[in-house]
């Protein structure tokens, strides 16, 4: 009896470790089957060029992606939208310049045209669009266009150091951004074309949210000068150095830098003759 008793209760315990098993089993593959759901198939890269809209389709879990060439003397700007309203899973859209993702969205049906921040890259890399589903069974169509801009007088990247500081004038507006992404610092120089008194101003163009960056004045490539400097927030307008005096061929040195977290900050910069 004792013996019958013992195998009895052997197969009831097998029963449940089997059970259980196939408990874990279950779940494992539900678990796998959520995972894979994001698992997509990339196609190989398509040269596109600036300024011209294309239309795809994203269908059969596949992404697919397109380079260009980063362009001189131009601020980039992704466009995108995804026609239809019956649809609810997102296109997820990723900039990549240099290994490094600048940009990444998710982009619903409905959502109209989306875009990216304006980017300054230093010209001729490499730059990959990258849309993929996020379900392998959606079929979206999607219109694209990634704009080159010249807004004039546009900062020379790569300007990341006083040696290579880009050179601006009196009484022109000068244009850049500094990029959170990649630890963006922006130079730019000024030789004073005659012995006198000048004043520096920059601003952050956006007028909403809370995105700031910081500008700071130099005497030299090293040598920091408190007369100008400012926290350029959202909104804030033009921030205003102290009248500076320089001598005729004397360089005056302005940093960008510190810009807010995951932020691309457009900004632009002045110098006028005061009297």
């Amino acid at each position: 009896m004792l013996c019958t008793e013992i195998k009895e209760k052997g197969k009831y315990d097998m029963k449940k470790v089997l059970k259980r098993l196939t408990g874990i089993v279950l779940s494992a593959a539900i678990a796998l089957g959520a995972f894979t759901v994001n698992t997509y198939e990339v196609r190989a890269a398509e040269v596109i060029n600036g300024n011209q809209e294309y239309r795809i389709k994203i269908s059969d879990g596949k992404a697919q992606s397109f380079t260009f060439s980063t362009p001189s003397d131009a601020m980039t700007i992704v466009e995108t939208a995804v026609e239809g309203r019956d649809q609810y899973s997102p296109l997820k859209a990723v900039l990549t310049v240099d290994y490094r993702n600048y940009y990444s969205d998710s982009i619903y049906p409905g959502d109209g045209k989306r875009y990216s921040a304006w980017f300054v890259f230093k010209p001729g890399q490499t730059a990959t669009l990258t849309y993929s589903p996020f379900f392998n069974d959606e079929e979206l169509d999607v219109v694209f266009k990634v704009y080159f801009k010249d807004p004039g007088n546009l900062e020379k990247e790569s300007n990341n150091y006083a040696s290579n500081a880009t050179k601006i004038k009196l009484n022109k507006t000068y244009n850049g951004a500094v990029c959170d992404t990649d630890s963006d610092v922006d130079w730019y120089v000024f030789k004073a074309p005659s012995t006198g008194k000048y004043k520096f101003s920059a601003v952050n163009t956006q007028t909403s949210g809370y995105s700031f960056a910081k500008v700071e004045g130099f005497k030299s490539k090293t040598k920091k000068d408190d007369r100008f400097e400012a926290t350029l927030s959202a909104g804030s307008g033009w921030a205003k150095s102290k009248t500076i005096k320089l001598k005729k061929g004397k360089k005056y040195y302005i940093k960008f830098s510190n810009a807010s977290y995951g932020d691309n900050i457009p900004v632009q910069l002045r110098v006028k003759k005061v009297k």
